[in-house]
């Protein structure tokens, strides 16, 4: 995001945002385009319909909505509604806005969120068919178990068959996940996740960019989907039909700069057809969750920067759903960068699960906490000001260094070497 997102939001102006974000026909792109032509949100609500619609290049179809709950009362009204549901409104500057989603481009321009996200936790994301087989279900269900018990959040839509799988398993596993929505946060799709809905936000949070009240359309799904693969490190894909909507959101995490994993099927099985696909066109074959981890992105990040960063991205406003960029599956290459980056993102093998550190080739975010730590035991607080790096950036180094045997996690968050 440009300097629209790194600027501190006035309190003031968070409700006159939220209004704006969440008037009819008002997207992403043009509400950018008025807030940066007016400064803020509440001067934007002050020039009225008419203006504002002309200056977000709204050509007339914004005016309808912009009349709609202008009073101050209504829009006092909305907040307080909010905060009785105990839902939070992040906007683009606060602190708790997640830097990765902030990277992508397009990212959203409020986040409604009920429960504790986790975002300085690294992410997983699992999606899939809505008709897993047993071998979908039970695969779903152990990646997401054991990624869960490694302290990683997994991240899905709560849409029926896989997600609903990928959540499940992360709950039984004590861990957190969290479910990003097609809908608004106080409805429930589908309606037999209530129960399902209730648990994540208990354990994890809820999170999506519709309003109070928005109920599931279409076409709010494959927007939803580019803020499931900008939560994460990576996208696991567990089982897909061809031209399963997962397609979807695997475009959309190569467009990010995100790793793509798909576990193969059996070639006889329709439901594993899009799996298969994905592979032959470049993600990334895992078997276990430690080959998982081996291609994530933990090493090769400097300072302050996302997965994502380095081609320096798209005009945000030109994104398109179901856009197909370079790198996504289609053109030859594997989602995310080239074949020979996984390994020099990682400089060689992590070694997950084998208790060594040996033969790790530590990038430069890792050695600085190595050399950190090398001072004795600190905590992740003091870590992030020593290191200068990001909270959210360290927890997935030093949870990276904790799978190769480098650093001992003790209590309180307090790191030592091992």
């Amino acid at each position: 995001m440009d300097n629209l997102g790194r600027e501190p939001i006035r309190e003031d102006d968070r409700m006159f945002w939220v209004w704006l974000h969440t008037r009819k026909g008002m997207s992403g792109p043009r509400l950018r385009a008025l807030i940066r032509k007016l400064g803020t949100a509440r001067e934007a609500w002050s020039v009225g319909p008419e203006a504002a619609d002309s200056l977000a290049g709204g050509g007339g179809r914004l005016t309808a909505g912009l009349r709609e709950g202008r009073e101050m009362g209504c829009m006092e009204r909305y907040m307080e509604r909010l905060a009785d549901m105990g839902v939070m409104a992040v906007i683009p500057g606060d602190a708790c806005y997640p830097e990765m989603l902030a990277a992508i481009p397009d990212s959203p321009m409020a986040l409604f969120i009920k429960g504790d996200p986790g975002f300085h936790r690294p992410s997983v994301s699992i999606v899939g068919t809505r008709r897993p087989t047993p071998y979908g279900t039970d695969m779903t269900d152990r990646f997401a178990r054991e990624l869960a018990s490694m302290g990683f959040t997994v991240t899905s839509g709560l849409a029926r068959g896989v997600d609903s799988h990928a959540h499940g398993g992360a709950l039984k596993a004590g861990g957190a996940t969290n479910a990003v929505l097609g809908c608004g946060p106080n409805v429930c799709y589908p309606p037999e996740n209530r129960r399902l809905m209730r648990e994540i936000e208990e354990r994890g949070a809820t999170i999506t960019e519709y309003g109070l009240d928005v109920e599931p359309d279409s076409a709010n799904f494959p927007a939803r989907n580019r803020i499931i693969s900008g939560l994460s490190l990576g996208l696991l894909v567990t089982e897909a039909g061809y031209r399963s909507g997962a397609s979807i959101t695997v475009g959309y995490a190569a467009e990010q700069g995100r790793e793509v994993f798909a576990l193969p099927g059996n070639v006889t099985s329709a439901m594993s057809r899009g799996t298969n696909q994905f592979i032959r066109e470049g993600a990334r074959l895992v078997t276990c969750v430690g080959e998982l981890i081996e291609g994530l992105p933990l090493y090769s990040l400097e300072e302050g920067e996302m997965p994502g960063d380095a081609d320096g991205g798209r005009d945000a406003d030109e994104t398109a759903v179901g856009a197909r960029p370079e790198g996504a599956p289609g053109d030859g290459r594997r989602p995310g960068g080239d074949a020979e980056r996984a390994g020099a993102r990682t400089g060689g093998a992590v070694g997950a699960g084998t208790g060594s550190g040996s033969g790790v080739g530590l990038g430069p975010g890792a050695e600085r906490i190595v050399d950190a730590l090398s001072k004795g035991p600190a905590h992740i607080d003091r870590l992030a000001e020593e290191t200068g790096t990001p909270i959210g950036l360290l927890a997935s180094e030093l949870l990276a260094l904790e799978l190769c045997g480098t650093v001992r996690q003790g209590a309180g968050k307090v790191f030592t070497l091992a």
